[in-house]
């Protein structure tokens, strides 16, 4: 049977209707709100240290990342060492100065081991027009003037401001240029021939007679003086280191 609904009492176990149960509900529906509202509270609390601590980790990463950064050396490429530029080159053959090649002075180096250069006023070729010419195993210097004609064979020729000449051997060298000024012993090679052990001194590097100071043949040893702007030529002998 159905209770009424208006009934305080339980007509059937004498039971109080309502009051109980209602607090009962109304008890769990308050305590469920403040668990929730904890809840909510909870969430807004730990979320700005959940940020703050992210934010602290972001920040310490980038710290430790510049610190590595600025404590590895960052290797530099090295510059590629700068060329020298070849010295200009003058193969064999007959050359009018001024036209064909500048006047000034030249080494002239044998190509294997004997070369040969004159200087002619004219392109005649009769001996009595050469101005001067030379042999040689290593090389000689020359001075070329306008108007000459300027040959080599078995030889080329290299302005003597870019010229490097080896002077451990026979050849031709400017005093104060190739050489210091000075006094230097002359020693013949050891497989020089007799005959062939030359020195000389000159003023310039015409190689006009006139320029000569001095010169010798000499048997196995000399003692030279030269001075600044002079010029020594040895065949099969060297100055002695």
């Amino acid at each position: 049977m159905e209770i009424p609904k208006d009934a305080k009492v339980c007509p059937y176990c004498r039971k109080k209707q309502g009051g109980k149960g209602k607090w009962i509900i109304i008890g769990v529906v308050v305590v469920l709100i403040l668990l929730a509202a904890a809840g909510g509270d909870s969430e807004k609390a730990v979320s700005p240290d959940t940020n703050k601590a992210a934010s602290s980790e972001s920040t310490e990463t980038e710290m430790v990342s510049a610190a590595v950064s600025d404590s590895v050396p960052v290797e530099e490429a090295e510059p590629e060492p700068a060329q020298s530029p070849e010295p200009t080159h003058y193969e064999s053959g007959m050359y009018l100065v001024e036209k064909d090649i500048p006047a000034g002075e030249y080494a002239v180096f044998a190509e294997r081991s004997l070369g040969y250069m004159e200087v002619a006023s004219d392109s005649s070729g009769n001996f009595e027009y050469i101005l001067c010419n030379a042999n040689f195993s290593y090389n000689t210097i020359v001075t070329l003037e306008e108007g000459r004609y300027f040959s080599m064979t078995g030889a080329y020729a290299v302005p003597m401001a870019e010229a490097q000449i080896d002077t451990t051997g026979s050849g031709m060298f400017k005093v104060g240029v190739n050489i210091p000024a000075g006094e230097y012993k002359i020693v013949v090679d050891e497989d020089a021939a007799m005959g062939l052990r030359y020195l000389e001194v000159a003023s310039d590097s015409s190689h006009d007679f006139a320029s000569i100071r001095t010169n010798d043949n000499i048997e196995s040893s000399a003692y030279i003086s030269v001075n600044e702007g002079e010029y020594l030529t040895l065949n099969e002998c060297h100055i002695e280191p």
